[in-house]
């Protein structure tokens, strides 16, 4: 299957929604102070923030809005968060909007969110709350409400109410501070680290304004933040390219230029050319910390001096050296909050494309086909969600793997879902995509987006298990290096 423009290798959706909900978290989360404010001095406060392609156009902006409120005669802290995007993504435009409210009491450790991503008539929307430890919530998408209850340290959002101020906190140089957030991809807890690195400076419409520096890093994702003298964030800036700068709200809601997301993320290898249906290539990844090593299996194996073979293998009748423990294989058949397995319009779609097949293997073969016909290649700049999907019936890779990962999993197929990079003989070099791992004895990789029943060689496996491993990717964004050895 030939790579067009508009076949989204580029994990656009998760890239940037991570990218601006860490924004979001850092500020929410991050106000650490000797002293508490009593609730009488809790004021509204609000910030806007622009969302930039490096020094080149202004692609969306962040709002931010905290104020005193009441609910169920309760005083509380209310954090509204409003963010979109306009950009193009291959060429194509693509707009989404990303909005919600954070409500928590001051005297308990009691929260309520709402919080919504739409883009292109994709809508995905989790409301609910959090009390005794534990989430419950209902995520709405593809027209079905689905209940989720996903526990939640108790603290989570304990008596400090300056916990939500849009502030961060005075460090100095070499002092590291961390705190707990909730992870707002898989639901999970997640830990945020902040560490000071001394007075600096930036240019605010052309005007420098002395600031502090902070490096923020949260699930593999890395920031540095400038704030002004009172924590306030003034601007952020990613290993990527993308960028947070302070600007008033005039400037906000004035349409900017839809800049091209794709080429910041391709990357160009050395060494010898890569070709779509390779069968093994032997690959030297550069520019990672020292000690990080990518993930191995026995489709991409490490060889001595820090390279990678990936082999493109046939899974029928092979014996599997596999070691992977029962349950951990066994985990990879439940429900995820975006990927629906168990929903009963998932396992009649499943059951009905697989018929009576008993073999794992050809039940993965049957959903690959149906998925790889049934779901319009498009690029979105979203959120994915298996039922969505389902109902829209069009997305890029992130679409196709969850559609694909909650059927297989209905089906009785364990499924993982992987990020990494693959070939674009198009883009001429290696673009961030996501593909589906199925377990038949062994880990086997298969690619509907691509029409490839078994993945070809020239993917590269950056992190892999359920959403919740897919923000990894942002760690590699602006690092990673690659030079091919050999291609067969």
């Amino acid at each position: 299957m030939a790579l067009s423009r508009r076949t989204a290798l580029l994990t656009g959706g998760i890239v940037l929604f991570w990218a601006v909900m860490t924004a979001l978290l850092v500020q929410r989360e991050l106000r650490r102070r000797p002293e508490v404010a009593a609730p009488a001095a809790l004021e509204a406060r609000e910030s806007w923030l622009g969302l930039y392609l490096g020094d080149g156009p202004r692609i969306g902006f962040v709002h931010l809005v905290r104020r005193p409120e009441r609910r169920q005669e309760r005083a509380g802290v209310a954090l509204q968060a409003t963010a979109e995007l306009r950009a193009r993504l291959f060429e194509a435009p693509a707009r989404v909007r990303m909005s919600g409210t954070l409500w928590r009491a001051l005297d308990e450790p009691r929260a309520e969110l709402d919080a919504r991503v739409s883009s292109e008539g994709h809508d995905v929307r989790l409301s609910g709350r959090v009390e005794g430890g534990e989430l419950r919530a209902t995520l709405r998408s593809g027209g079905e409400a689905v209940p989720i209850r996903v526990p939640v340290a108790a603290d989570l959002f304990g008596a400090d109410p300056t916990l939500l101020e849009l502030q961060l906190p005075a460090l100095g140089p070499g002092e590291e501070t961390t705190v707990r957030g909730l992870d707002p991809l898989s639901l999970q807890p997640t830990v945020v680290t902040v560490r000071g690195e001394g007075d600096d400076s930036v240019r605010l419409g052309g005007t420098p304004t002395p600031v502090r520096r902070l490096a923020v890093e949260a699930g593999g994702t890395r920031l540095t933040v400038w704030t002004d003298r009172d924590g306030e964030i003034v601007a952020a800036a990613t290993p990527w390219g993308l960028e947070l700068r302070r600007i008033t709200r005039a400037e906000a809601l004035t349409e900017g230029a839809a800049g091209e997301l794709a080429a910041a993320a391709v990357i160009a290898p050395s060494g010898a050319r890569p070709r779509r249906g390779a069968r093994r290539l032997v690959v030297r990844p550069a520019g990672l910390d020292p000690g990080e090593a990518l993930p191995t299996d026995e489709t991409q194996a490490a060889l001595p001096g820090g390279a990678l073979a990936i082999t493109m293998t046939d899974p029928r009748g092979l014996p599997t050296r596999d070691a992977t423990p029962a349950d951990q294989v066994a985990r990879y058949l439940a429900a995820d909050p975006l990927v629906q397995s168990d929903h009963e319009r998932i396992r009649a779609l499943a059951a009905e494309i697989t018929g009576g097949e008993r073999d794992p293997w050809r039940r993965a073969l049957a959903i690959h086909r149906w998925v790889e016909a049934n779901v319009v290649k498009r690029p979105v700049l979203g959120l994915p969600s298996a039922l969505d999907v389902l109902a829209r019936r069009e997305g890029d890779c992130n679409e196709h793997t969850v559609l694909f990962a909650a059927l297989a999993r209905a089906a009785g197929v364990p499924t993982r879902t992987t990020i990494g990079v693959v070939w674009s003989e198009e883009l001429e070099g290696f673009a961030y995509h996501a593909w589906p791992e199925v377990w038949v004895g062994r880990w086997v990789w298969m690619d509907p987006t691509l029409g490839q029943p078994v993945a070809d060689a020239t993917h590269l496996k950056l992190a892999s298990g359920g959403l919740e491993s897919w923000p990894r990717v942002l760690a590699f964004l602006g690092r990673l290096r690659l030079e091919v050895e050999e291609v067969e």
